[in-house]
């Protein structure tokens, strides 16, 4: 399955795009009903630096209670360079004084205990523990003590999300215990006029034709979109 995304048409707002499977292709045009279904659905929506930068000059710390870390960033796989698993491979982990067996993991924590322990401490002193997570379903972060991969961190403000982005935290936006976007009131976004970029982008023609399920999802989530011949 292949999709192609084609640019806006100025005179109408509107796009098409075709969806080819195998032999078989279907156009379809999509344009915006507002109708906020992309909203009802748990989308990752990541924040970038300019729109950290936007809200600062607009003087939004209204919005930042909508924000939160992504656990997923203070990841292993995320934080530890590939070059360290080949100086301390998973299977022969590191010996300690005590001859027992260190993983990877945590040999990298006490190599950069002082640079782990100083990002540990921007995140507790700057941000607001809404939640640790479902203890019994997720395992514990592998350096925030009593912290989950689902804990909720909100920024204590605009600033602190600059500072954490540049120490390569990354923050995304809230979804409800109903999985739709925070922001999302009336059926409308109550932050239209300066929602972070990711939406103002959607649908991502890059996005959508790189990730099939990303492009197959938007078809069936959209209301604004309707077979084209």
């Amino acid at each position: 399955m292949h999709i192609v995304v084609g640019d806006y048409m100025p005179e109408s707002d509107e796009r098409v795009f075709c969806l080819q499977h195998g032999g078989k292709k279907q156009y379809y045009r999509y344009k915006c009903t507002l109708c906020g279904e992309c909203c009802r659905h748990d989308y990752v929506i990541d924040i970038r630096m300019d729109d950290v930068a936007r809200w600062k000059q607009q003087d939004r710390e209204d919005i930042v209670r909508g924000f939160q870390i992504d656990m997923k960033s203070l990841a292993p796989a995320a934080v530890i360079p590939l070059g360290w698993y080949k100086v301390h491979p998973i299977d022969q982990g590191t010996t300690t004084e005590k001859g027992s067996q260190k993983s990877p993991e945590m040999a990298f924590l006490d190599e950069h205990r002082e640079g782990v322990n100083e990002l540990v401490r921007f995140i507790v002193d700057n941000h607001v523990r809404v939640s640790n997570g479902l203890k019994n379903e997720y395992l514990p972060h592998w350096f925030l003590p009593d912290t989950c991969y689902i804990a909720i961190f909100q920024p204590k403000s605009i600033v602190i999300m600059k500072q954490g982005i540049l120490k390569g935290i990354r923050y995304i936006l809230i979804n409800n215990l109903r999985g739709q976007c925070e922001f999302l009131q009336a059926n409308l976004c109550s932050i239209h006029d300066t929602k972070p970029i990711v939406c103002q982008e959607y649908p991502n023609k890059d996005h959508l034709e790189n990730d099939v399920r990303a492009a197959t999802k938007f078809i069936e989530v959209c209301k604004g979109v309707n077979p084209h011949n």
